[in-house]
Order: structure tokens, then C-alpha cells, then sequence
């Protein structure tokens, strides 16, 4: 079988078997046709690879100025791949067992302090243009529930049951989880929805659409489209600040943490596959918390 018709196929497999998301399947597709490429460079074949062709690769992808993360992705991919091809393609052995991953510098997440959030949500509040209330639902919405962008967009009004304040949420890999909300939240879901979502779906002559989220012209919002949304609150309200959606979602599970509540229950809130993932949040709180020692004591020294 050709290399790239391989590669066609494990496609299908991540879509269809492995029901990743489409930003996954994309990241890992173009990473291992960049190894197919060198490959038939050196005159090589899947079947034929060794773990020195694999150092040779990784060689000239770090002379090529690659990141680490980049690097690391990388290899996950080609991992998963070569997985894939002695499972079902009867391969003798995966060569990228045992490569090592490039150890990463931690980037602690970036959250917003609570005034800080405070701030955003009283200014945004007094803007009397055509899509504050969609605007300030959304705002409300991506701190309350932390939300990923791409659950966000695909939130169905269906899914919502306002008198419980819960979400029904399909996350990655289309696994299901419920998500509260607060009252404050709420009043702001049912004043966009009730209003301004239902006019905009009516002066587009849209009879019915699912989704919770619409643009100016009664169409879904898209992941790129919220970012433009925040970009362009931050210039409406005259913020220094960046508002992103993972940014919001940093901040709600900092917010969790320093309210006393358990990794467990954030990392179920937030859809982590593994803990793990919810543990860089205890490096915020310890971060915020040195931060408020020195604070206190500068004024204390006063």
C-alpha cells in the first residue's frame, strides 16, 4: 500500500474510531506527512524505518528551529500512528517506542484576578449597542462554565435547563458532561436568547437554528468568530487586557481552586481526560498566593 494511502486511512481511523476533534486529527495528519516527506527524501518506506532514521528526523527537525511542544506533538502523533499500522496493517514494530519527549518549560496558564473579571462584566453591561446582551451571555458564560471555545459554539438551546442551571456539554472526543451555571449567568442566557437571538434569527428569516450563539446575521458562531467577538469588546471597552477564551477557562478553574474546591471536581467540570491536566491549576493558586504575601507585607512596611 502507498504511504499516503496509509495515511488516508488513519485519518478515517482518528475520525471515525477515535472520534478526536478536527483541530487533533488536523495537527497530527500534517505531522506525520511532514515525516512521510522526509522519508521519500531518504528513500525510505513506513515498514522500512528504524530507530536511527527516527534520531535522524528528530535531528533535523531541531536544526529546523522546531519548539519543543511542536517536537513533542510530533512524536505523539508518529507514536500513535506506527500504533496503528502493527495493529492493523500488520507492521512489525513501532520505532518511535521509546524516543523520549523533549522536556517542556511550564508556562503557567494566564487567568484574569476576580476584580478583574468584575470590571469586564460591569463595563460590558452599560454598552447599548445592537449585541451586548449576546456579547455579555457569552462573556458570562465562558467564566461561569469554563467552557472550551469549540463547546461554546456548539451549545444547543436544547441542552439547557435553565430551571436546574446545568448544561448537557459533548466535549472532546464526544464524551458527555453536565455543567452548572449560576442565577447570574442565567438571567443573562435568558435575556440574550429571549431577545436579541430571537430577533436576529427572525430579520434573517431563519425559521429554526439549534445552536445557542449567532452572529449578526442569525448563523452559528464559529471558534474564530467568538475570538473576533472578545477582540473586539476589548476595543469597545478600552481594555489593556486580553480577552481569549482560554483565558476565561484558566480563570474559572483558578477561581474553583481558590475557593477550596477539589481537583477531582474541577477536572470533571472542566472535561480533563486525566487529572494531570487539572494539576497545573495548584501552580496558579500557589503563584496568586505568594503574589498576595509580598502585597500584603509592602503595605504592612509602609
Amino acid at each position: 500500500m502507498d504511504e499516503l494511502n496509509y495515511l488516508n486511512q488513519y485519518e478515517k481511523f482518528l475520525t471515525f474510531q477515535k472520534g478526536y476533534s478536527k483541530n487533533t486529527i488536523s495537527s497530527y495528519i500534517s505531522d506525520i506527512a511532514i515525516f512521510i516527506e522526509f522519508l521519500k527524501k531518504e528513500d525510505l518506506k513506513l515498514k522500512d524505518v528504524t530507530y536511527d532514521n527516527v534520531k535522524q528526523f528528530l535531528t533535523e527537525e531541531t536544526l529546523d528551529n522546531i519548539s519543543k511542544r511542536s517536537n513533542s506533538r510530533r512524536i505523539v502523533a508518529l507514536r500513535g500512528f506506527y500504533n496503528y499500522l502493527v495493529k492493523y496493517h500488520k507492521f512489525e514494530k513501532n520505532p518511535f517506542i521509546g524516543v523520549s519527549l523533549p522536556k517542556l518549560d511550564k508556562n503557567l496558564p494566564d487567568y484574569f484576578y476576580d476584580e478583574e473579571i468584575e470590571m469586564i462584566f460591569q463595563k460590558n453591561s452599560k454598552r447599548d449597542d445592537l449585541l451586548a446582551k449576546r456579547d455579555q451571555a457569552l462573556l458570562e458564560l465562558l467564566f461561569f462554565s469554563g467552557l472550551r471555545v469549540s463547546e461554546v459554539v456548539s451549545l444547543i438551546y436544547d441542552d439547557i435547563d435553565f430551571e436546574k442551571r446545568i448544561m448537557r456539554i459533548r466535549g472532546k472526543g464526544d464524551k458527555e458532561r453536565i455543567v452548572p451555571f449560576t442565577e447570574r449567568c442565567k438571567s443573562s442566557l435568558i435575556e440574550y436568547t429571549e431577545t436579541l437571538r430571537k430577533d436576529l434569527l427572525a430579520n434573517n428569516e431563519i425559521e429554526y437554528l439549534p445552536f445557542v450563539f449567532v452572529n449578526s446575521r442569525g448563523k452559528q458562531l464559529t471558534s474564530r468568530g467568538i475570538e473576533y467577538i472578545l477582540k473586539s469588546i476589548e476595543i469597545k471597552l478600552g481594555l489593556k487586557m486580553s480577552l481569549h477564551p482560554h483565558k476565561f477557562r484558566h480563570s474559572f478553574a483558578t477561581h474553583l481552586l481558590n475557593q477550596g474546591m477539589s481537583l477531582r471536581s474541577i477536572q470533571i467540570l472542566m472535561g480533563h481526560s486525566s487529572l494531570s491536566s487539572t494539576q497545573v491549576y495548584t501552580h496558579v493558586s500557589d503563584k496568586k498566593i505568594e503574589e498576595e504575601y509580598h502585597k500584603t507585607f509592602r503595605r504592612n512596611e509602609k
